[in-house]
């Protein structure tokens, strides 16, 4: 990693280090489409110059990693034997579907059909901060997801238990 008049090499990305200085990804930001199926992010979410991934969750949306988390991939991917088929077809089925993605002028980013028919995206969306990264939900499914998510939590691990309390001890 070097740092050369405000812009940082890491894992052979280019990353400004102005904007969004720490690729912290919080809140959340609701917009429209528009006629070229182009979404807005929040300017405090954008590097500059910088190259994100869209990949498809299982959830039904859209994840979207910035040049950092990209990096992190790669370096788990390449951990990974390629004799082992059956990850091999799960990288080729989620990686078939991602798009890479860099910002217009007015910091947009164009969806492309496959993700957006993946995520049921039409045209009012909400882009929710993940702290590393961000998603992209249709308005209507994020809504039926978070309802859904009420009425059922899921069961947490007590590894991921003791991280809840321990979230829920620095927020409050």
């Amino acid at each position: 990693m070097g740092i050369n008049g405000g812009v940082v090499q890491l894992n052979g990305y280019i990353m400004s280090t102005l904007g969004n200085k720490l690729g912290i990804f919080v809140g959340s930001s609701r917009h429209n489409l528009d006629g070229k199926f182009r979404v807005t992010v929040p300017s405090k979410w954008r590097i500059k110059d910088a190259q994100y991934l869209g990949m498809p969750n299982p959830e039904g949306c859209i994840n979207v990693c910035p040049p950092k988390m990209i990096g992190q991939i790669q370096e788990r991917m390449s951990e990974i034997s390629q004799a082992d088929p059956h990850m091999q077809r799960v990288f080729g089925e989620i990686f078939s579907q991602s798009e890479e993605y860099s910002f217009d002028k007015q910091g947009r980013i164009g969806l492309n059909e496959r993700l957006r028919t993946h995520s049921g995206i039409t045209k009012d969306v909400i882009l929710i901060g993940y702290l590393n990264y961000f998603q992209i939900w249709d308005f209507e499914n994020y809504e039926k997801w978070l309802k859904n998510t009420k009425e059922k939590p899921m069961k947490l691990s007590p590894d991921m238990e003791k991280i809840r309390k321990t979230m829920i001890k620095l927020v409050i």
